[in-house]
């Protein structure tokens, strides 16, 4: 505080600065609402006897002590920093007058930026020791029932789900799986759950529930602020990814496919979720198309998750072996003419050891060489016509032409060096095939010599050109089985036969070593000798004859079966 006078103050009365009313020209300062530093104070005294009350201690008590009622604002002890006296000259216009003016210096303060930063700190772990329980707290209620972890599943994020909604996830990945088997017009779908295969996601859900609730107290807390952290990007966490572990019997899945193959098409491949198989239905081995579907299943189930090795011999380095063996072309040759042997056809001829070891079978080379060279190279040959009459005199009617076969046996063992030494070409052998005689039988009655038999006197008589050579006793067909009459002519013989008929119980026969056949007429009828009987040319033909042939002695039947050639008339009459 600063005091300091130029020339006379007018005081109204000297007690004023000692708590009386101080006025200037009329004015109360009493109470004036005028700031301390504008506020002037004058009255009349000599500038000895100002200087005195100003350096009184006593005095300047009284001073602070009105300066506060005035201002109505405490105020620090003034301090008297300078004094300052002047006199100045009178003149004839005014005397000479002291001037006091009171101000009041604002304190120079320092600004200290180490006290202001840590109060700032300090407020800021205050707010910070407070307010991490209330986030962990509210983070836990957000999160409760729900996954804490930052984990995925299937490539979708897993924080904050429900043990339901994870459900839905895996659901709608694995519900919609299907494995399909398709061979021509053949297609068959299997889902996981045809193939009974099961998955461990009701495991990875408890795991991931437990995980930052089974531990302690802090550790619980822990782990809920440090994934709190990680969501909202305060710090990075990385995520954890879960793979479903998928469980199945190899051996039961395999035999989903035993009961289609014999349905599979025998001119399209069997085409497995896509991939399409070397095999060839219904020739190749059964256990090959369930090792395929088995290895397939596998190697696509790896998309979704962790897979058992699955229990075949049957895997990527034997698929391969076998696609080594059957990827191939052979080129079959005939003079101009070619037939390709694919991959397609070569699975044909693959069969397998009981380690699914592939190998070519020519048994099925034989089987295609039939199927498919054959009837491309074959020529078939054209058929000698001939006509033979009465078994004698044969007539040609056509010469015809010889064929061409395939070697079968030759070419099926070069097919087979061909595949498993990688030869690009085989030549075709073939044999000619002589043309087969057609040959017509044909009996001409010659009736230069005919046969005559008598069925009322039971006798057979035979004629050379109308002259009767002999005559002999017969017996016929009974009266139940009676020889027909009519003109017939021979038309085969045989010179020992078995001959049986009848009905059992009633008049069944069976005579073995007949000989001296000669037939006459279709239905079994015939000249024959008879070595069951004894007498014939009797009446007792009635009941006791034949079945219908003619029984004669054995020499007379041998006669006729000489003596008559194919195509003598025979005459039967009564």
């Amino acid at each position: 505080m600063t005091i300091r006078w130029d020339g006379p103050i007018i005081f109204l009365a000297k007690d004023a600065i000692f708590g009386q009313n101080i006025s200037v020209s009329g004015e109360d300062f009493s109470n004036s609402s005028k700031p301390r530093a504008s506020r002037v104070l004058k009255s009349e005294a000599s500038n000895e006897d100002l200087t005195n009350f100003l350096l009184g201690a006593e005095n300047l008590a009284k001073i602070k002590e009105n300066l506060e009622a005035i201002s109505s604002v405490p105020i620090e002890a003034p301090e008297i920093e300078n004094v300052k006296l002047s006199k100045e000259k009178s003149t004839k216009e005014a005397e000479p007058q002291i001037k006091l003016e009171v101000s009041e210096d604002k304190p120079n303060r320092k600004f200290n930026k180490k006290l202001v930063f840590q109060n700032v700190l300090l407020c800021f772990s205050l707010i910070l020791v407070f307010s991490l329980p209330a986030l962990v707290f509210g983070f836990q209620f957000a999160y409760q029932g729900k996954v804490i972890t930052n984990a995925s599943l299937f490539g979708e994020n897993l924080q904050g789900k429900t043990p339901d909604e994870i459900k839905t996830i895996v659901d709608s990945k694995l519900g919609g799986y299907k494995i399909s088997v398709k061979s021509g017009s053949l297609t068959k779908d299997y889902s996981l759950l045809d193939l009974n295969v099961s998955n461990n996601s009701d495991k990875i859900i408890k795991d991931l529930m437990a995980t930052g609730r089974n531990g302690s107290f802090w550790s619980n807390n822990t782990y809920f602020l440090k994934q709190f952290a990680g969501k909202v990007n305060l710090m990075s966490l990385p995520t954890k990814d879960y793979n479903l572990n998928f469980n199945f019997d190899s051996k039961a899945v395999g035999s989903k496919i035993t009961g289609l193959v014999p349905n599979f098409s025998t001119s399209e491949n069997l085409v497995v979720k896509g991939l399409e198989s070397i095999a060839q239905p219904p020739n190749m081995d059964g256990r090959f198309y369930q090792q395929v579907f088995l290895y397939r299943f596998s190697e696509d189930l790896k998309t979704l998750g962790t897979v058992p090795l699955p229990d075949t011999n049957f895997n990527t380095e034997a698929f391969s072996s076998v696609q080594k063996l059957v990827n191939k072309n052979i080129a079959l040759k005939k003079d101009d003419k070619i037939i390709n042997v694919g991959s397609l056809d070569i699975t044909r001829f693959v069969i397998f050891d009981n380690n699914l070891n592939p190998k070519i079978d020519e048994a099925k080379i034989e089987v295609y060489i039939n199927d498919v060279v054959a009837k491309q190279i074959n020529i078939a040959p054209q058929n000698k016509k001939i006509k033979v009459e009465n078994f004698s005199k044969q007539t040609v009617i056509s010469e015809g032409k010889p064929g061409l076969a395939v070697d079968v046996s030759s070419l099926k063992q070069s097919i087979a060096s061909a595949i498993n030494d990688g030869q690009p070409i085989v030549d075709i052998k073939t044999n000619v095939v002589p043309p087969p005689v057609d040959r017509e039988d044909i009996i001409v009655p010659d009736w230069t010599r005919y046969i005559d038999i008598n069925l009322s006197t039971q006798t057979m008589t035979a004629f050379d050109k109308s002259v009767q050579v002999d005559q002999w006793k017969i017996t016929s067909g009974s009266n139940y089985h009676s020889t027909p009459v009519g003109v017939t002519y021979i038309f085969g013989k045989s010179a020992v036969t078995r001959m049986w008929g009848g009905t059992p119980g009633i008049d069944y026969y069976d005579l073995p070593n007949v000989h001296w056949v000669s037939w006459f007429r279709a239905g079994g009828y015939a000249i024959h000798e008879a070595y069951w009987r004894s007498a014939f040319g009797g009446q007792d033909y009635r009941w006791s004859g034949s079945h219908g042939c003619v029984n004669a002695p054995l020499a007379v039947a041998k006669f006729i079966y000489d003596w008559a050639p194919i195509g003598t008339p025979v005459v039967v009459h009564y």
